[in-house]
């Protein structure tokens, strides 16, 4: 097998951030290095003279800094419109000439069009991963008259790169419909020996609710679907000493999703743990 030179492109690095598609970049590197593979994470970090400190000793991956970090999300919890701009502007300017092919999230959109033009001029492969594809939809996340330009953001965005591939069928179809391709689904990764290793730990054990949320506390993550489920359990199974769910994060639907647990008579079922 050949080594390749690889770039995964995103705006966030873990462990800077902790966020799933910037743990999954880190575990992806990881694995390709392990494969003989050259692989550089390149994003916002405000590390840019040395690895990151949880990938030192790992050979054959390196951090290379677009930009220093600055605030991803708005103080409306949505992601920054300035921040994806800016992205793009360092994207725009990347030196892909020097790998074999380069990899990058369909977040947040506007990224795409520089990097693809820069893949395109140096002839080097540009994959695309789509996490999620809004449509109509961005009409309720945005509530505002300027949904249509990031829906056709979204849209414009949907051709660009040699070659997509989706997280999700649900993803995957509605891109199929946009490429005129038939989209192939790749899951994320999860490394399941590392989650029975914790779930073993004795305080770990006793401590936790035995449903576990970890994640971004938002709309878009249908936990008013979950509570639903709860409500269910409840009724058909009965109560607990200890909460049926531990929800792990932080996030801007932290205070309705409060107000509906204590709503739906579930409150003593569900724990926020925080950040």
């Amino acid at each position: 097998m050949t080594p390749l030179r690889i770039v995964l492109v995103y705006d966030c690095l873990y462990p800077e951030s902790v966020g799933g598609v910037e743990h999954r970049n880190f575990e992806l590197a990881r694995a390709l290095a392990a494969r003989g593979h050259q692989v550089t994470l390149a994003g916002f970090t405000d590390r840019a003279d040395r690895a990151d400190e949880s990938i030192e000793g790992i050979e054959g991956v390196e951090i290379l800094q677009l930009a220093p970090r600055g605030k991803l999300y708005s103080d409306a919890g949505k992601r920054s419109t300035s921040e994806a701009i800016r992205f793009a502007r360092a994207c725009a300017k990347l030196d892909v000439s020097r790998f074999d092919i380069v990899e990058t999230a369909n977040i947040p959109y506007v990224h795409l069009f520089g990097l693809a033009r820069r893949c395109r001029r140096a002839k080097v492969p540009l994959a695309v991963t789509w996490y999620e594809y809004w449509g109509a939809y961005w009409r309720e996340y945005l509530r505002t008259p300027l949904w249509p330009v990031y829906a056709g953001i979204e849209r414009a965005c949907a051709p660009l790169g040699t070659l997509a591939m989706a997280s999700s069928r649900l993803t995957a179809e509605r891109l199929t419909a946009r490429r005129g391709e038939e989209i192939p689904v790749i899951p994320v990764g999860i490394r399941l020996e590392a989650i029975r290793a914790a779930a073993q730990e004795g305080a770990l054990a006793s401590k936790s609710a035995p449903l576990v949320y970890a994640g971004r506390l938002q709309r878009e993550k249908r936990l008013d679907l979950l509570f639903e489920a709860l409500a269910v359990l409840d009724t058909k199974f009965g109560r607990d000493e200890r909460p049926l769910l531990d929800l792990i994060g932080s996030g801007p639907d932290r205070g309705r999703l409060e107000t509906l647990a204590h709503d739906r008579g579930i409150e003593s079922l569900v724990r926020f743990v925080g950040y």
